[in-house]
C-alpha cells in the first residue's frame, strides 16, 4: 500500500490511552511509498503510541520507502503508572515488523509528568520501540524523553530507537544534533543509536552518528542534568554506534559504499547540500 498525508499542519489529539501517526494510527501490513509532514502533539493519562507517519507497526508488517518530517511531541499527565512508546517514524513496532530505506527528521519530544511509579518513556529519532530489523534508513532530529516518576522511573532516549526488543539494525545513519534522556530515579539512558543496550550478539552492525551530536543523561532538578553520558562512540556495533565528522555525511560513498544505500532507491543529488538523500519516487520531498 502507499500512499501520503501531504498537509504542512499540527495535529492535536488527547485521551487516556491514545495511538496517534501522522499517517495511521495503527497499520498492518506492507507499506510503501507514503509520507507524513504532519507535526503531531498528544496530551494524554497513560499509555501512548505515537509516531510520525504511524503509532503501531503490527507484527510481520513492514514500512520501505517512506518518510516522515514533522515534529512529535508527547504529554502524559496522568499520577500513576504509564508507558510512552515515541518516534519520529514509528512508536512502537511490534514482533516481526521491518523498516527499510525509510527515515524522519523531526524533533521526538516525550515529557511524562505522572509522579507514580514504573512510568516509562521509550524515545527514539525513528522509532519508540523495537521489535524487528531496521536497514538502511536514517534518523536527523533531536531526540529527548523526561519521566517524572519517583519510583523505578525509566527513560530511554536513542538517536535511531529509544528501546528495543530483537531484531536486525544494520547500515543505518542518525545526525540529529542530541539524545537527551532524564529521570528522578531509576533506570536512565541516552545514546547515539539505540537508549538501551546493543551488542554485535544482538544483531547490530554498521551503525553510523554525527561526531558533534549533545548526548546527556541524568537524574535532574527542573532542567538540570547532572550527568553526562558517554560521547565516544568508536564501535560501529553497540548502541553508541560508530561516529563519524559531521562532513562525511555530505559524500555520495558515505552513504552507498559506507552504509549500503541503493542509487535505485535513494535520490543523491542533493546531498552536498543538505547532508542526507532522499528517496526516489516518494512525493513532497
Amino acid at each position: 500500500m502507499g500512499g501520503t498525508i501531504d498537509l504542512n499542519v499540527n495535529r492535536y489529539a488527547e485521551g487516556s490511552g491514545i495511538t496517534v501517526g501522522g499517517f495511521s494510527s495503527e497499520f498492518n501490513g506492507d507499506l510503501s511509498y507514503c509520507f507524513s509532514r504532519i507535526n503531531i502533539i498528544t496530551r494524554n493519562q497513560y499509555n501512548a503510541e505515537v509516531g510520525g507517519l504511524l503509532g503501531i507497526l503490527g507484527a510481520d508488517s513492514s514500512i520501505e520507502n517512506c518518510y516522515a518530517t514533522g515534529s512529535v511531541h508527547s504529554i502524559i499527565t496522568w499520577g500513576g503508572s504509564s508507558i510512552a512508546y515515541i518516534g519520529g517514524l514509528v512508536g512502537e513496532k511490534r514482533s516481526g515488523a521491518t523498516i527499510n530505506d525509510s527515515y524522519a527528521l523531526g524533533n521526538v519530544i516525550v515529557d511524562n509528568q505522572s509522579q507514580g511509579a514504573n512510568c516509562e518513556v521509550n524515545v527514539g529519532g525513528l522509532v519508540g520501540h523495537n521489535y524487528g530489523d531496521i536497514t538502511n534508513s536514517f534518523a536527523a532530529g533531536r531526540v529527548s524523553g523526561k519521566s517524572a516518576s519517583n519510583t523505578n522511573g525509566r527513560s530511554y532516549a536513542g538517536g535511531l530507537i529509544g528501546s528495543r526488543s530483537s531484531g536486525i539494525i544494520k547500515d543505518n545513519a542518525v545526525l540529529g544534533a542530541s539524545v537527551t534522556a532524564q529521570a528522578p530515579t531509576g533506570r536512565v539512558f541516552a545514546r547515539r543509536i539505540s537508549g538501551d543496550q546493543m551488542y554485535a550478539s544482538d544483531n547490530a552492525s554498521n551503525n553510523r552518528a554525527i561526531q558533534s551530536m549533545r548526548v546527556e543523561v541524568g537524574v535532574y532538578t527542573d532542567t538540570y542534568l547532572n550527568n553526562t553520558a558517554p560521547t565516544d562512540g568508536g564501535n560501529y556495533n553497540n548502541e553508541h554506534g560508530r561516529t563519524f565528522a559531521d562532513n562525511a555525511f555530505f559524500y555520495h560513498d558515505f552513504w552507498t559504499t559506507g552504509l549500503g544505500f541503493s542509487d535505485e532507491h535513494w535520490d543523491f543529488s542533493k546531498v552536498g547540500i543538505e547532508g542526507f538523500p532522499r528517496l526516489r519516487n516518494v512525493d513532497g520531498q
